[in-house]
């Protein structure tokens, strides 16, 4: 391992960033092992860079990626992804949100306007009862209310209690973990039954 300590990575660069001290050609392999992906490794960055004719060895590599934290710059590059997926996702929903409550007032207006003018031939009040209830629901979930609540309880309606498993001992634990599995497996072999009959 290299007798360099790691760099510190500077405040006013994002991690992924080629850092000071940092050569072109050190942030380039660095880029490489970033952009394998979450399941990167130095292995698969050194063969990569192998067959673009970077003669570069093993040890060079880790040394590289230890000095200049190669894992903890990905990882933050990584998050950072994610963050960035999920605002683009939250936009998206916005806009779906949005399409949804102007089809779904767009709907009710036709619904009221059928309603109002009804006419013998046209639709039955049926019609008009399911059309008035397809749009009320849409604006409903188009606000981002519930179309239905479901509530679990633990028994006689009570509280559900969850075993707090980081204070059992791994004898416990293990013990705890083969009460639920045979209660579990109880379970299912009563629903089989119900089923059978």
């Amino acid at each position: 391992m290299s007798s360099k300590p790691p760099i510190t990575l500077s405040s006013d660069l994002d991690p992924w960033d080629r850092q000071p001290g940092e050569s072109h050609r050190q942030y380039s392999r660095f880029q490489t092992f970033m952009e394998l992906g979450r399941g990167r490794t130095l292995k698969q960055a050194a063969e990569m860079l192998h067959g673009l004719g970077d003669k570069i060895t093993y040890r060079t590599l880790m040394q590289y990626a230890y000095e200049y934290r190669w894992s903890d710059r990905a990882e933050a590059h990584d998050r950072d992804q994610d963050r960035l997926e999920r605002e683009r996702l939250l936009v998206l929903r916005r806009e779906m949100l949005a399409r949804h409550r102007k089809l779904a007032a767009g709907m009710l207006g036709k619904a009221i306007t059928s309603l109002q003018n009804l006419q013998p031939a046209q639709m039955t009040p049926t019609d008009i009862t399911r059309f008035v209830k397809l749009a009320t629901d849409l604006e409903r979930v188009a606000l981002g209310e519930p179309e239905r609540t479901v509530a679990v309880t633990g028994a006689g309606g009570g509280p559900i209690t969850v075993d707090d498993f980081s204070q059992y001992t791994p004898a416990e634990r293990r013990a705890r973990l083969e009460q639920i599995t045979t209660e579990l497996s109880r379970r299912a072999a009563l629903h089989d039954d119900e089923d059978d009959d």
